[in-house]
């Protein structure tokens, strides 16, 4: 049976990106920025139009309850989770003398939870 793909020449790529990436001169080097603009008002508003067009409404609306269910659940249970593990971090640290009792206490910590469970990541 004949082979679907030669990947033979998989092997040779990263060497290949490795020399052509360091043997760059400092004088031929240009630096280069990303202006934060251009991403939100040329690359993302495409996205999020191509991702509401193709959405297949009827499916949503079918699932809506189990979608919201999730993405409740979900968010609440990652509220609890990071919230606990970063107050065990913290208690950890008081444990080995790294921090002083009482800079962090459990609301605190499930606050940041939550911060970062609403958002996506």
């Amino acid at each position: 049976m004949e082979a679907l793909c030669d990947c033979s020449g998989l092997n040779i790529t990263p060497h290949f990106l490795t020399v052509n990436i360091t043997s760059q001169s400092p004088r031929n080097v240009r630096k280069e920025t990303f202006d934060p603009e251009v991403l939100f008002n040329l690359f993302l508003p495409p996205i999020i139009f191509h991702g509401a067009y193709t959405l297949n409404q009827k499916r949503l609306i079918g699932n809506l309850g189990s979608v919201l269910t999730f993405a409740f659940l979900g968010t609440v249970i990652s509220c609890f989770t990071i919230g606990s593990c970063v107050y065990g971090f913290t208690r950890l640290m008081v444990l080995l003398g790294r921090a002083a009792d009482g800079d962090f206490l459990l609301t605190d910590c499930l606050l940041f939870g939550a911060i970062v469970s609403a958002t996506d990541p």
